[in-house]
C-alpha cells in the first residue's frame, strides 16, 4: 500500500485547486471577450420573386365571346345555354360552331359582350343564382 504524506496531500490539493482556478479564469475570459465582441449585423431577409415571362403584361379582356374564344367565361355561357336553351352536346370551354349556332338562336347575335353576359347572369354559378318562383 502506498502511503501519502501530509505534504504530498497538500501539494495535490494545491495542484487541483490551481487547475480548477486556471480553467475558471480561461472560461471567464472567453465569456468576457464574447460580451465585448460586436454582434454581426443581421440583414433582414428579403425575398425577391422574379416576374415570369408575361406576368407584367396586362391580361387582355375576354369579351366579346366569339367563335374561337376559350376559357371559363365560355364554359359558363355553354352551361347557361344548356340550362336555358336546350344545349345538346359537351361543355368544351371553346366557342365553337355549335355554340355560335345556339347563341344566334337564343340571343339573335354572333357574339356575347360583357353587358349581355352580366345581364343574363351567365357568370354566376347556378347554385348562387336566386330564383323568384
Amino acid at each position: 500500500m502506498i502511503q501519502v504524506t501530509t505534504t504530498q496531500r497538500n501539494m495535490l490539493a494545491v495542484a487541483a485547486l490551481t487547475g480548477v482556478g486556471l480553467l475558471a479564469h480561461y472560461w471567464l475570459q472567453q465569456r468576457q471577450e464574447a460580451k465585448q465582441a460586436p454582434e454581426p449585423e443581421q440583414q433582414p431577409l428579403t425575398i425577391v420573386q422574379q416576374p415570369k415571362e408575361g406576368m407584367l403584361k396586362k391580361k387582355k379582356g375576354v369579351f366579346p365571346l366569339q367563335e374561337g374564344s376559350t376559357g371559363k367565361e365560355v364554359e359558363r355561357l355553354q352551361i347557361w345555354l344548356l340550362r336555358n336553351h336546350g344545349w345538346q352536346g359537351e361543355i368544351t370551354k371553346t366557342f365553337d360552331a355549335q355554340t355560335l349556332k345556339l347563341v344566334n338562336k337564343a340571343l339573335q347575335q354572333d357574339t356575347v359582350d360583357k353587358k349581355v353576359y352580366e345581364q343574363y347572369q351567365m357568370g354566376i354559378p347556378i347554385h348562387k343564382q336566386i330564383h323568384n318562383g
